[in-house]
C-alpha cells in the first residue's frame, strides 16, 4: 500500500515541471525549396515570410527544402534577460540561429550538441540587453524525413531547474522500478517461482528502455518525439525493445499458468519469443527492414492478449492485471504515434509517456504478482472449505449409514442369538431325552456291569448337555464360563453317586472357552470328577481342586484331589483315562501328564483355540 502511494504521488507531480513559452504560433515562417539562401539574403524574401497559425511546424520530406523562421524576443525590464530558445521535434538535422545583423548566434547539428542538450533537443542560449528587443531568424535542416518542429522559449534558471525536475523524476521512476526488481528478485530465490524471474528480467528491460529513450544513455543517435522505427534503428534500443517483450510470453506461462490451464498454447508460446529474437538479430545487422519485426511484435502482442481475454472470461483474476500492464503501454504507444502524425495535438510533455507508461506497467504487473498470492491462497481456503464440507457431509453420510447397518446388525446378532440359544435349547432337550432313553434302558438290564456303562454314557452325554444348556442360559452365546461349568458338572456328578458333603471343589478359574474346546474339556473333566468321586476319598471325604490359566496361548488345566491315590491303577477306571487322553491328544492337539504321589492330579496343557 505504502508503494502504491509513493507511485501515486509521483505520476501527480510527474509533469509539474515549469511551463516554457511557446513561440511556434508567434512566428513567422518562409519554406526555401532551393535550399540557397544564407543568413545575408534571407532578408530579400522577407515579404515571402507567412503567419504562423499553429502550434507545430510539420512538413512531409522535400529534397533541398529548409524552413526558415522569423521571430522577436523583447526585454522590458531593467536587467539583462537570458532566455534559452528550444526546438523540440522529429526530424531535425541541424538548426542554425541568426540575429537581424547576420550575425552567428549558434549552429547546431547531429554532430554537435551543446551543454544543454541533455535530453536530445536543440537549444540556444540568447541574452537581451534591458528595454530592447531582438529580432532572430532560425534556418532548419533536415533533407531526410518529415519535419516536426516545435519552438518553446524559457527563461535560462527556469530551464535549467525544469530540466532537472524531469531528469530527477524519470531517475526516481527507474529507481523505483530498481526496487521492485530486487524486490522480487528476492522473492524468486526464496520461492523458484520463475514469473518473479521474468518479471524482473522485464523490469530491467524497461529501466534500460526507459533510460534509452529520455537520454540518460548516450546511444549516438539523437532523437525526440521519435517514431518507433527510428528509435528501434539503434541496436541499444533493439536489445531493450527485445528485453522489454520477449519476456512477456514467458510471463504469461508462469503468471497465467498456462501449462495447467493451456497445454497447447503454453508450448505455442515457449517458443513464440524465438521468432522475435531472429528478426531482431536480421534487423540489427541491417539484413532486414525493423519494419518486420515490429510487425511480428504486435502480432504477438495480439495473441497474448487475446489468451489473456480468454483466460478473464474464464474466471483467471490474475489475467485482468495482465490486460492492464499491457494497455498501459499500447495506449501510450498509440498516444505518441498519434501525436507523431498530427491526428492529435499533444505537448511536449508527451515525451515522457513511454517512461511514464513502463513505471506504470512495471507496478501493474507487481501488484498482479502480490495479487496472485492472494488468489492461490484464496483458491487453497475455497478448496479446503469444499474439503471441509465435503468430509463433513461423508462424515454424516457414514454416520447415518453406520447406524443403519448397526441397527440392521444388531437386529441379526438378536436375532443369531436368538436362533442359536433355540439351537442350543433343542440340543439339550434332545440330549435330555438321550439320557432319558438310556436310563430307561438301565433300569431294564439285570447286569449291574451294563448298568454302569450305561450309567457313565449318561454322565458324559449329560456333560455335554451342560455346555448347551449353559449357553443358552447365558447371554454370551459364544463362550462357556468354565467355573459355572465345572461347579455344575461337580454337582451333578456328586449327586449321582450320592457323595456326601465331605467332599468339596475348589475352583480357580476366570476363563471362558469356546463351544468346542468347551465340550471336550467338559467330558475331560467329568472323567477326572468320576474317578475322582468314585475311587480317590475314604469316608473322611476330601477336596477336588481344579485349575485354569492362561498364559502365551497356552491353557493349563489341572485337576487334583487329596485322596488316597490308587484311582490310576483302577482297571475300571482305565476306558474312562483312555477317553481323557484321547482328547486331550487328538481334539485338544495337547498334552497330559498325571501322577499320585499325594493324591492324584493331572496336567494338561493345550494351545488356546483361535478367534473365528
Amino acid at each position: 500500500m505504502k508503494l502504491s502511494l509513493l507511485f501515486l504521488f509521483f505520476f501527480t507531480v510527474m509533469l509539474n515541471a515549469a511551463e516554457p513559452l511557446l513561440l511556434t504560433d508567434k512566428v513567422s515562417y518562409y519554406i526555401d525549396k532551393t535550399s540557397q539562401l544564407t543568413q545575408n539574403t534571407i532578408q530579400s524574401k522577407e515579404d515571402l515570410f507567412q503567419k504562423s497559425r499553429r502550434k507545430r511546424f510539420t512538413f512531409q520530406k522535400d529534397t533541398n527544402t529548409t524552413l526558415w523562421i522569423h521571430f522577436t524576443l523583447n526585454n522590458s525590464s531593467e536587467k539583462v534577460k537570458y532566455s534559452i530558445i528550444e526546438c523540440v521535434g522529429n526530424g531535425i538535422y541541424q538548426a542554425e540561429l541568426y540575429d537581424f545583423k547576420h550575425r552567428t548566434i549558434d549552429i547546431i547539428g547531429a554532430a554537435r550538441l551543446n551543454k544543454f542538450q541533455k535530453d536530445g533537443g536543440y537549444v540556444f542560449k540568447v541574452k537581451i540587453a534591458p528595454k530592447s528587443s531582438i529580432e532572430y531568424y532560425m534556418k532548419v535542416v533536415n533533407p531526410y524525413s518529415t519535419l516536426k518542429l516545435e519552438m518553446l522559449l524559457w527563461d535560462k534558471d527556469a530551464y535549467v531547474e525544469g530540466k532537472n525536475t524531469l531528469f530527477m523524476k524519470l531517475l526516481f521512476l527507474n529507481v523505483l522500478m530498481g526496487i521492485l526488481l530486487l524486490y522480487n528478485l528476492m522473492i524468486f530465490f526464496f520461492t523458484k517461482d520463475r514469473a518473479y524471474f521474468f518479471y524482473a528480467l522485464i523490469t530491467l528491460s524497461s529501466i534500460l528502455f526507459s533510460m534509452l529513450y529520455s537520454k540518460f544513455i548516450d546511444t549516438g543517435y539523437l532523437f525526440f518525439y521519435p517514431s518507433l522505427l527510428e528509435l528501434y534503428k539503434t541496436p541499444v534500443a533493439q536489445w531493450a525493445l527485445f528485453g522489454l517483450f520477449v519476456f512477456s510470453p514467458w510471463f504469461a506461462r508462469s503468471f497465467l499458468q498456462l501449462k495447467t490451464i493451456m497445454p497447447d498454447v503454453d508450448r505455442y508460446f515457449k517458443y513464440l519469443p524465438l521468432g522475435f529474437l531472429v528478426l531482431t538479430l536480421l534487423s540489427a545487422n541491417g539484413i532486414i527492414s525493423a519494419f518486420f519485426t515490429l510487425l511480428y511484435l504486435m502480432v504477438m502482442i495480439i495473441m497474448l492478449l487475446r489468451i489473456s481475454f480468454l483466460l478473464l472470461f474464464q474466471g483467471v483474476k490474475e489475467s485482468r492485471y495482465y490486460i492492464s500492464a499491457w494497455a498501459v503501454i499500447l495506449i501510450a504507444f498509440l498516444l505518441v504515434i498519434l501525436g507523431h502524425y498530427e491526428f492529435i495535438d499533444i505537448t511536449p510533455k508527451s515525451f515522457y509517456l513511454l517512461p511514464l507508461a513502463l513505471g506504470v506497467r512495471v507496478f501493474i504487473l507487481s501488484i498482479g504478482l502480490s495479487a496472485r498470492v492472494h488468489y492461490e491462497r484464496e483458491k487453497k481456503e475455497l478448496a479446503n472449505a469444499k474439503l471441509l464440507a465435503y468430509q463433513k457431509e461423508e462424515t454424516n453420510r457414514l454416520e447415518r449409514e453406520v447406524v443403519k447397518r448397526t441397527k440392521e446388525l444388531n437386529e441379526a446378532l438378536s436375532l443369531k442369538e436368538l436362533l442359536l440359544k433355540e439351537l442350543h435349547h433343542r440340543v439339550k432337550n434332545n440330549m435330555q431325552i438321550i439320557i432319558s432313553l438310556l436310563r430307561l434302558q438301565a433300569d431294564s438290564l439285570d447286569d449291574e456291569r451294563l448298568q454302569k456303562m450305561m450309567q457313565l454314557s449318561q454322565q458324559r452325554i449329560e456333560a455335554m448337555s451342560s455346555v448347551h444348556e449353559l449357553l443358552y442360559a447365558d447371554n454370551n452365546i459364544g463362550l462357556v464360563d468354565t467355573k459355572h461349568y465345572f461347579a455344575r458338572l461337580f454337582e451333578k456328578l456328586k449327586k449321582a453317586y450320592a457323595i456326601h458333603d465331605n467332599v468339596k471343589l475348589h475352583l480357580e478359574t476366570d476363563y471362558s472357552l469356546g463351544l468346542n474346546q468347551a465340550v471336550y474339556v467338559g467330558l475331560i473333566v467329568n472323567e477326572l470328577l468320576i474317578n475322582a468321586l468314585k475311587y480317590a476319598f475314604t469316608d473322611k471325604g476330601g477336596t477336588i481342586h481344579i485349575t485354569l490359566t492362561l498364559q502365551d496361548k497356552l491353557y493349563t488345566l489341572i485337576v487334583a484331589d487329596d485322596g488316597k491315590g490308587g484311582s490310576l491303577q483302577s482297571p475300571e477306571s482305565s476306558l474312562g483315562m483312555l477317553l481323557v487322553n484321547t482328547l486331550v491328544e487328538i481334539q485338544l492337539k495337547g498334552e497330559i501328564e498325571s501322577s499320585s504321589a499325594n493324591g492324584v492330579k493331572h496336567t494338561i496343557t493345550f494351545p488356546k483355540e483361535e478367534d473365528g
